[in-house]
């Protein structure tokens, strides 16, 4: 075992008590310095490997984001056409066909439901996969601000898009800004190591 590694071995526990108080005291600075000098005293892995794990975390936020997207317009066209219903005079026909298309979208929305939770349990596996420890909590530690894509206040491209005129123009373009704003978080987040 060369002496980075005993040094870490001995110093990781120790380390990792004072990234928790530099932390909570919001010294985030010195936190990345501290795991910046840990990487080099820990890292064994190839770059290959962040570079794999880096795509995966950003297919996997890309394909969420897909998912969400896809339920909030099929649940704006459910509610439209509950309102439809209720306005439709009574005739047969075209009752049964509004009922019908209502049962296919609520069959839809369950399937996202299931492909959302899924997408999510892929991420927390893709999270434990990550090569480096150091790396991971500094990971973690990032993304737990819901808005982490956003570096220092600015999108690089606007993160939100309102779902409601053309549909497959608006997910495009929610879908190429989140990849612009994943890709550019991941690098920068590695970048730091």
């Amino acid at each position: 075992m060369c002496w980075r590694k005993k040094a870490l071995k001995i110093l990781e526990p120790h380390l990792m008590r004072m990234e928790n108080k530099l932390q909570k005291r919001g010294y985030w600075n010195l936190v990345q310095m501290l795991r910046l000098w840990q990487v080099f005293l820990h890292f064994s892995e190839s770059p290959e490997d962040f570079g794999l794990w880096e795509q995966t975390v950003v297919e996997l936020d890309i394909h969420l984001c897909e998912v969400v997207q896809q339920e909030a317009f099929l649940k704006d066209e459910y509610q439209k056409l509950e309102k439809t219903l209720v306005s439709l005079p009574p005739r047969k026909d075209e009752l049964d066909e509004r009922q019908e298309e209502l049962k296919q979208l609520s069959k839809d929305l369950s399937l996202l439901n299931q492909e959302y939770w899924s997408t999510d349990r892929k991420i927390y596996a893709n999270d434990l996969r990550c090569p480096d420890p150091i790396i991971n909590r500094a990971y973690r530690d990032f993304r737990q601000d819901p808005q982490w894509i956003v570096q220092e206040g600015e999108a690089v491209a606007p993160v939100s898009v309102d779902v409601v005129g053309s549909h497959e123009a608006l997910i495009g373009l929610e879908v190429m800004a989140t990849v612009l704003n994943s890709v550019v978080a991941v690098s920068r987040l590695v970048d730091l190591f």
